[in-house]
């Protein structure tokens, strides 16, 4: 059997959760700004805007596994708005690392957390603050935000392979969880 094809992916909105009617029970109207992608080990990130929505789900479905952080429960439902079944398509070849370790920890930790405890290094930014930069017109801004979003995905869950845990931090110290995020999976 072949190398699994896997993309990377995180997506930026236009509003956030109190721009909206029914707020966090809404977020397919929080629109798409941008999103980007990333086979597998290539470096090359591809930017998606929202007029590509429909483009962007067929480039996932062409994976065998997409990757994210939060991709089901946010990501993939932001995409609903534009492909209504891209749970259908999606959701039985993510890998949502969010949804793992909240399995493992029974509690949910953000991505900038689990990143300075496993890897040292954090976002560039903060979900609001790429709302605000796309009403500003800093598109590029949003992109460079979410394409390292997407490196830190990738470079997370990379570390989970080959070494067999990642780190959440608590009371200031690095706290080890076990994952198998083995390459066959």
């Amino acid at each position: 059997m072949g190398e699994l094809k896997e993309i990377f992916f995180d997506l930026e909105t236009k509003r956030w959760s109190d721009e909206v009617d029914g707020g966090w029970s809404n977020i397919p109207a929080f629109g798409i700004s941008v999103a980007v992608t990333c086979w597998n080990d290539s470096n090359s990130f591809q930017k998606w805007l929202e007029n590509d929505a429909n483009e962007l789900v067929k480039e996932l479905e062409q994976a065998d596994k997409v990757i994210g952080f939060n991709l089901i429960g946010f990501d993939c439902e932001v995409l609903s708005a534009y492909v209504p079944n891209v749970h259908e398509l999606l959701d039985r070849k993510s890998f949502d690392i969010l949804l793992e370790l909240k399995d493992r920890l029974g509690f949910r930790v953000s991505l900038d957390n689990i990143c300075l405890a496993t890897l040292g290094k954090g976002k560039s930014g903060r979900p609001e603050d790429a709302v605000k930069w796309f009403r500003q017109g800093q598109i590029e801004k949003v992109v460079s935000y979410c394409q390292r979003d997407v490196e830190l995905t990738r470079e997370v869950y990379r570390y989970g392979q080959e070494h067999g845990f990642i780190c959440y931090p608590r009371l200031g110290q690095p706290i080890e969880v076990p994952v198998d995020w083995g390459t066959e999976r």
